[in-house]
């Protein structure tokens, strides 16, 4: 609800957090592992092609509060919000587990926490909407559940109301990203088996490399994490530069 600085303080956060909403986050999980190793670019279109947000927000202070001790208060994350998942009005959620809320100990840091590390070195604006991570046993993937055209999906989490959407068909012509050429025709068949010999090469070959180099980057973690005392100096707080003498030094 207003602007927060680079480097806020926990109070500045919280004064600003305005409210909370319902998000689905759509994720085409079929093309993930090959747009990921062929892009080589992170998750693109798998991820951000698709996000439903609900209309009704809820104010923080119904849900969520910061005490004088730094501490987290409110129902949110204390006694947790139940969530369910309804594909087709059957219920999606595993029956034998526990019903799954926003309570989740395994929780790896308070809201203002995330929030000051977004600000640093950007800062935040009004209207900004910082998604929260997945509930828990609330999502496709770990539920080994799949959506199909047609389906219709609602979540529901007490406190915060209801989002549904419904799954339709592609518009025009299915074309998978991996047959789409920049300077050859889509239709050649030669060019598309080309690109995918390449991508089963390069798939194969992290099979082999990837739990070294995971392995490894981890050792290195946890090294740093033991030892590395940070950078040695520190940039000035509220120092900015000229835009005209940078562009002087740039030329």
């Amino acid at each position: 609800t207003r602007p927060v600085p680079r480097r806020a303080t926990r109070d500045e956060i919280a004064a600003a957090i305005g409210g909370f909403v319902l998000i689905n986050d759509f994720s085409a999980r079929d093309t993930q592992l090959d747009e990921m190793f062929s892009l080589q670019f992170g998750f693109v279109k798998c991820k951000a092609f698709a996000t439903s947000i609900a209309s009704d927000v809820v104010s923080a202070e119904e849900l969520w509060s910061l005490n004088e001790n730094g501490e987290e208060e409110g129902k949110l994350f204390s006694e947790g919000l139940k969530c369910q998942v309804t594909v087709d009005g059957k219920l999606w959620n595993k029956p034998d587990a526990p019903p799954p809320s926003t309570a989740d100990p395994s929780r790896v840091c308070r809201l203002v926490d995330l929030i000051q590390f977004c600000c640093v070195d950007e800062g935040l604006v009004p209207g900004e909407l910082i998604g929260l991570g997945t509930v828990p046993n609330c999502c496709g993937l770990e539920l080994g559940q799949w959506l199909q055209p047609g389906n219709e999906i609602t979540l529901s989490v007490d406190g915060l109301g209801q989002l549904t959407n419904t799954i339709t068909m592609p518009q025009g012509e299915i074309v998978n990203f991996k047959d789409i050429s920049v300077n050859e025709s889509p239709g050649d068949v030669s060019h598309t088996m080309r690109i995918r010999a390449k991508l089963a090469f390069k798939m194969a070959v992290m099979a082999f490399i990837a739990p070294y180099v995971v392995f490894y980057l981890l050792l290195g973690g946890a090294v740093a994490a033991l030892f590395w005392s940070g950078p040695t100096k520190r940039p000035m707080e509220g120092s900015r530069q000229n835009p005209r003498d940078q562009e002087k030094k740039i030329q």
